[in-house]
């Protein structure tokens, strides 16, 4: 029972970690959001079932299916759609399609099964039937997530898809598709006398724990990187490095009339007007071509927000870039 606890409770301080930033999220970051939670609503309501009211099963195993592989799903787009830009997708007719594919598989598991009874239940004679069904399903959307990750480019575009972050997206998705399969094959077992009910309820439980740890630390660096890394005592105003320089002007609408948001578009465009300090940027030999802009745009201190939208990026991305920056200054 303390288990259960655990995991609602670390599944609900990863949906909320998302929810205080939702408005901030691109719609890759959403599609997480919407991944913590349905995934804490699943495990609150197993909770619920399983120790406090066992009367609504029915709605239990028929959500539980759906939402199952509504999560599945949405693990294979998200990775699809990391790094697109917002005007590539219409987030309803996304959503709208992902919950219809979820409900056309929902029906196949309702026609496999005996109708009346519930589906993933011993009391259903063709449960093997829709174990095995739903392990394809498994299989073949682990398979598609595992080819879209592997041709995923570090960086789509300007967007990250690297280093911790990349590390726990991968780990909380793949443990979904692996626990998964994991249960439903534990469950043939338990069905047979294999294994125990109680071992089955107790893996569960805790690959459950697991997927809700990489979740809040996919939240942390989704949401609170600029936070966290002022915890850990990395974040370094880049002007503590540059008191040798003049002091220098630059609003958002200087940097619109570039043709390009680049270091070589920056360099040249302003090395005029802000001689100084890009001279003093570009002479740094330690910083790559991206780090030497994010250096010059973090002495103007613009607002994360509006860079995000000036370079088409997530937040997340701005936040990270900054720190990985000021950590090669600070060394």
């Amino acid at each position: 029972m303390f288990l259960s606890h655990l995991n609602c409770f670390i599944g609900g301080i990863a949906l909320l970690l998302f929810i205080l930033r939702f408005k901030q999220h691109s719609f890759s970051e959403n599609l997480l959001f919407v991944f913590s939670g349905l995934s804490f609503f699943s495990s609150t309501l197993w909770l619920y079932v399983n120790y406090y009211n066992n009367s609504i099963n029915q709605f239990v195993d028929f959500s539980g299916i759906f939402i199952e592989n509504f999560l599945l799903i949405i693990s294979v787009f998200y990775i699809y759609s990391l790094g697109k830009k917002k005007q590539t997708f219409n987030p309803f007719f996304i959503i709208s399609s992902l919950i219809l594919i979820s409900l056309i598989l929902f029906v196949v598991h309702y026609k496999i099964a005996d109708e009346k009874t519930l589906i993933l239940h011993p009391s259903n004679k063709n449960v093997y039937d829709n174990i095995i069904f739903q392990i394809g399903i498994d299989i073949l959307l682990f398979t598609l997530f595992i080819y879209l990750f592997l041709s995923k480019k570090m960086s789509e575009g300007n967007e990250l898809f690297d280093g911790n972050f990349k590390k726990y997206i991968v780990l909380a998705f793949s443990f979904y598709f692996i626990q998964d399969i994991f249960i439903l094959s534990f469950f043939m077992m338990a069905i047979n006398g294999i294994v125990f009910p109680e071992v089955l309820m107790n893996v569960t439980l805790f690959l459950n724990t697991l997927i809700g740890v990489f979740l809040v630390m996919a939240a942390i660096y989704t949401n609170w990187l600029k936070e966290y890394n002022k915890i850990r005592n990395t974040e370094e105003n880049v002007k503590e490095n540059q008191k040798t320089t003049p002091s220098y002007t630059l609003s958002i609408e200087d940097l619109k009339v570039l043709k390009k948001i680049d270091w070589n578009e920056v360099y040249h465009h302003f090395k005029t007007s802000h001689n100084e300090l890009v001279n003093t940027i570009e002479n740094n030999n330690n910083l790559s071509p991206t780090e030497k802009m994010y250096c010059f745009l973090d002495y103007f201190n613009f607002p994360n927000k509006e860079l995000s939208e000036l370079l088409f990026v997530s937040i997340r991305t701005v936040e990270t870039n900054f720190y990985r920056m000021r950590r090669k200054l600070k060394a």
